[in-house]
């Protein structure tokens, strides 16, 4: 071959060529930014929209609805998700994948955009956001102290955010937890009625009196002059003196009386206070406030992280002693802690696959000359990987740890075919020439058997081509630079570097090591020869029984269950907690301290983060509106390599902990991959129009699911009626006052949840001015049927009781959408049994139960990910197959002989399957990756095979003779490669370190796929050889004959 002999002639360009590939891989490998995952785009936008005061089916209606038939237009849709509750509206649009989620965004803005003016009022600005695993927090801290929870937080936001923000590549430090400050306006309901003041009057006098206006620019003596009018609130007792209306003295009104004017004060008070306490956080059971770190987008989790904490060592001088720091969630030690373990998995990958080549060559010269190919190829695709925009993950680190042993297989076959010619007694440059050329076209084959297998991965649709597609290219990365050393290093230094064997010395006792180990070989390669001649023999017997294996295997699938991906032991899960609908705050946090003390009690409990009063989106920072009657725990227990019972287990005993606490329902679940997704493995929904019937249906699929094996924490998001007071207008008696319906519940909103009017601006700081009811007037119904409404045709404003009816309701606490129609979800966590197991059974019962007409099930998430990720790996895997096919073809320029070789791949699928059953995995996306990954290295064996088979014809041997002169010619370098490769994934199929439940199983799959394709290979593939040219041979002398 051209380069390899030119790598012969020229040594030292040969040497330099492939030392800079590595010193472009050690520089790119300072730049490349270190994540947990891939950067990944996750194509949903989250709408969310508070309406204060609305309940959930005000929401629905005025809020929800239009902003989904606005947003439902738009191009790329898959579908529309809506949640409605009180106060707040979330409209959840999920594009195709593939969909640029920027433009997407725009265009939800621009669609809502367009639609604002036809929503009320009092809806507040739409928050738009992307689903962005790279935007989640990499770092939560909480801080305690002994000093109240209002301080801790100024301290905080003064200290602590300011001084962090500096840090580069943080994009946002956000605080949680702690009393925030706000200036409240707090009136009297009595005085406002002596008064005759209604509260829109206070309301427009705070916001008419707090203005700071600039008046333009004027000229003067040459010079020119800003003018401003500062009319802003200085201190507190500046609102306490606004004039808010001028009354008469005379309550008759018969004569114009004294006026005398009514100030803020003679309404009622204002008090410097906090925000009404919506949400509580709490650390290990002390109150605490929490703060969080993003990282600007392409930033370096690892480094931004080591940069926080650097900074946090800092801030002792700038704060109080009391206060104590408490890093509650650390994703840089996740993404370590996987890297290490990979990184651990790679080194012991390397030494086996040395010591394989070292044992079957018995040459330490040889050995070194083929490990070279390792660390060039490795460092080497960190070079490709940084011009590529990758980045050091776990997932571009798993693909390098599972292919150490294919890396040096194609220097193993180079190198074995170079000593070989040297065993006939050829020079070192002339067994290097004859060698490479001899052996050039199948080594190129199986090299680019295994590129064609893993583009069609790295291109494969749905969620999980977007997280494969650095761990397929990666493969291709590093296997094409594993090429071009064989093809130069390799030669060259077989050239150069070897010595004749006639001039080879070893000690003694290696010496008599070696011998034996040739012995050894030799006897295997008689023993092989006549298996292989009394397999030729028996060939029906032979293919039959491989068939008869491969269908046998493909029953275990229905033993085995299936799965999207294994749960992570991450050390970490959730508890969630909720008390009867219409709890309140005090009564979920009383609820919620018992089930903290609970935790508390258990060995492995190592930290217990709080938060009572979420919002919609659990942890994440989303601004829905707090659900007071909800509380989630997060629990971090002891790293899985020190306590005895697995996280399964752990959370088993949890929950039988929990359930004995009466009063309020319990689940425990693992963290979501995206704080605010998908916590539930099943998710069921069922959708119609009539809420009434969607109820009952519910009510029967939760005890269909309930019944089913394998579930736990069966629920529904259909929740029980929420007690509320309801102000219902008589139109009639409003009218005559000619007050419309809105003013009315303005007038209520603003007197019971209060309004902010305006902002207190003290420093660089500003704080919310709300005026509403002290605490006693807004807390009795009948006080609120005197509150006054305005009404331009009467000169005193109207008691409420005179234009409604205040009684108590019963209404929905949340209402759910999609794709424009009413739904139901139905719930469920799993414990011991497989989501596709599960899935297939409730789906079965539930079309035995059947639906009423207009009524459909189905299944979201885990699920529906789990069949659309099959999908698309079944389609990756007809794909790879087409490849190898188009590859193999085009190599031995024949249409039959590709078959021969592919007859290997069932092959690889018997023992996949076998090892993935006794090892207990089921069949899921990690295993079904590494069965696509086999179809490209199996190929190898058969390539070795049949490339040296045509080269004995070609030379004038018969079939018969070829074949038994070529298998046993081949036997060692399969035997090599095969041991070198499953030595190599070994370390990560038994590993046992963080991330080692997602890896493990794709290394078990392809460890046992080569076990029994290099077995079976080395018998079924020539036998069915055989009965090609037999085939081939028999049509040939029938057209013969014909003529």
């Amino acid at each position: 071959m051209y380069i390899s002999d030119l790598s012969i002639r020229r040594p030292v360009f040969a040497t330099m060529a492939i030392t800079a590939l590595v010193v472009l891989g050690f520089i790119a490998l300072r730049f490349l930014p270190m994540e947990m995952f891939p950067d990944v785009s996750f194509p949903v936008v989250v709408t969310t929209t508070a309406y204060p005061g609305a309940g959930p089916e005000e929401v629905e209606t005025l809020v929800s609805r239009p902003l989904e038939d606005a947003v439902s237009t738009i191009g790329g849709l898959k579908r529309v998700f809506s949640t409605s509750r009180e106060g707040v509206s979330l409209v959840i649009a999920e594009f195709h994948i593939g969909t640029d989620i920027k433009l997407a965004a725009v265009d939800v803005r621009e669609k809502v955009s367009a639609i604002r003016s036809l929503l009320p009022k009092e809806v507040e600005e739409p928050v738009f956001q992307r689903m962005d695993p790279s935007q989640e927090p990499v770092l939560w801290i909480g801080v305690s102290g002994t000093r109240p929870s209002e301080e801790i937080r100024r301290l905080v936001e003064d200290k602590v955010k300011p001084y962090l923000e500096q840090v580069p590549d943080v994009g946002e430090v956000g605080i949680v937890g702690g009393r925030v400050r706000e200036i409240q306006i707090l009136l009297e309901r009595e005085r406002l009625e002596a008064f005759g003041v209604p509260i829109a009057r206070v309301i427009d006098a705070i916001a008419r009196e707090n203005v700071n206006v600039p008046g333009g620019h004027v000229e003067q003596s040459g010079r020119e002059l800003t003018v401003r009018s500062p009319a802003e609130f200085k201190t507190v007792s500046d609102i306490e003196n606004v004039i808010v209306e001028t009354v008469s003295e005379n309550p008759s009104g018969a004569a114009p009386g004294v006026r005398r004017s009514v100030r803020v004060k003679d309404l009622g008070r204002v008090a410097d206070g906090f925000k009404e306490v919506r949400t509580l956080t709490r650390l290990n059971g002390q109150e605490a406030v929490f703060f969080y770190v993003r990282k600007q987008s392409g930033g370096n989790t690892v480094d931004l992280v080591d940069k926080v904490k650097a900074r946090l060592g800092g801030l002792s001088e700038r704060l109080p002693a009391d206060l104590k720091f408490r890093i509650v969630k650390d994703q840089a030690r996740f993404v370590l802690d996987d890297l290490h373990a990979v990184r651990e998995s790679i080194v012991l990958g390397v030494l086996f696959a040395i010591l394989t080549v070292f044992v079957f060559m018995r040459d330490w010269r040889s050995t070194f000359i083929v490990s070279l190919s390792l660390p060039a190829s490795l460092i080497g695709s960190f070079f490709l990987m940084w011009a590529a925009g990758f980045s050091i993950n776990i997932m571009t680190l798993m693909a390098l740890s599972l292919v150490v042993g294919v890396l040096i297989d194609d220097s193993i076959v180079v190198r074995e075919n170079i000593f070989r010619h040297m065993e006939r007694g050829e020079d070192p440059a002339t067994a290097a020439r004859k060698g490479t050329q001899e052996i050039g076209l199948a080594v190129m084959a199986t090299t680019f058997t295994i590129v064609v297998v893993f583009l069609p991965v790295a291109f494969m649709g749905g969620m999980v081509g977007q997280f494969f597609k650095q761990f397929g290219l990666a493969v291709v990365f590093a296997v094409m630079i594993s090429l071009l050393v064989a093809f130069t290093l390799d030669p060259m230094l077989s050239a150069y570097f070897m010595k004749p064997l006639s001039d080879v010395r070893h000690h003694r006792l290696f010496q008599r090591f070696s011998d034996a180990l040739g012995d050894f070989f030799s006897a295997l390669d008689h023993r092989y020869r006549d298996v292989l001649a009394w397999a030729l023999a028996h060939r029906g017997m032979v293919v039959g029984g491989a068939g008869g294996l491969f269908l046998l295997s493909l029953g275990l699938v229905f033993l085995m269950g299936g799965e999207f991906v294994p749960k992570e032991d991450n050390g970490q899960f959730n508890v969630t907690i909720e008390t009867p609908i219409g709890s309140s705050l005090a009564h979920t946090d009383a609820m919620t301290r018992k089930a903290e003390e609970v935790l508390a009690r258990d060995p492995d409990t190592l930290t217990v983060f709080t938060i009572v009063g979420p919002g919609e989106m659990g942890f994440s920072a989303s601004g829905a509106s707090e659900i007071v009657n909800r509380a989630i725990l997060r629990v971090e227990v002891t790293d899985k390599n020190k306590r005895q019972r697995s996280l399964p287990e752990l959370k088993a005993d949890v929950r039988k902990a929990l359930l004995a606490l009466p009063g309020m329902k319990v689940r425990v679940e693992d963290v979501p991959f995206i704080e605010g997704g998908d916590a539930y493995p099943v998710m069921m929904y069922v959708r119609g129009d009539d809420p009434q019937t969607l109820a009952v249906l519910a009510q029967r699929a939760r005890e269909v699911v309930r019944s089913t094996p394998g579930t736990v924490d069966v629920d529904t998001n259909l929740e029980e009626g929420r007690p509320e007071i309801e102000v219902r207008i008589n139109r009639d008696r409003a009218a005559d006052y000619r007050i419309g319906a809105a003013p009315i519940a303005a007038t209520v909103r603003a007197l019971v949840d209060g309004h902010v009017a305006s902002r207190f601006r003290e420093g660089d700081k500003e704080y919310d001015i709300r005026v509403r009811l002290r605490d006693e007037d807004r807390q009795e119904t009948s006080a609120l049927a005197r509150l006054l409404v305005s009404s331009p045709d009467v000169a005193r404003p109207v008691p409420l009781m005179e234009v409604a009816e205040i009684a108590p309701g019963v209404g929905p606490s949340k209402i759910t959408r999609e794709d424009r129609q009413r739904q139901v979800l139905v719930t469920a966590n799993l414990a011991d049994a497989p989501l596709g197991t599960v899935v297939g059974s409730i789906t079965e019962k539930m079309k035995e139960a059947g639906l009423p007409k207009g009524y459909r099930f189905g299944f979201l998430g885990e699920a529906e990910r789990m069949e659309e990720s099959f999908i698309a790996l079944m389609a990756a895997l007809g794909l790879s197959v087409v490849f190898i096919y188009m590859v193999l073809a085009s190599q031995y320029n024949s249409f039959i002989h590709p078959f021969t070789i592919m007859f290997s791949l069932p092959l690889a699928i018997i023992g996949a399957l076998i090892a993935l059953f006794l090892v207990g995995t089921p069949v899921g996306m990690p295993p079904m990756i590494g069965i696509v990954m086999l179809m490209g290295l199996v190929t190898k064996n058969g390539i070795l095979l049949v490339d040296y088979t045509n080269t004995l014809r070609a030379r004038g041997l018969p079939m018969r003779e070829a074949i038994l002169e070529a298998g046993p010619t081949r036997l060692r370098p399969i035997l090599m490669t095969s041991t070198a490769m499953i030595l190599g994934m070994l370390p990560v199929a038994v590993s046992n370190a963080s991330g080692s439940e997602f890896r493990s199983p794709m290394a078990v799959a392809i460890i046992g796929g080569l076990i029994t394709s290099s077995l079976l290979t080395l018998v079924v593939v020539p036998v069915v050889y055989t009965l090609f040219e037999d085939c081939m041979a028999w049509k040939r002398r029938r057209r013969a004959s014909s003529r």
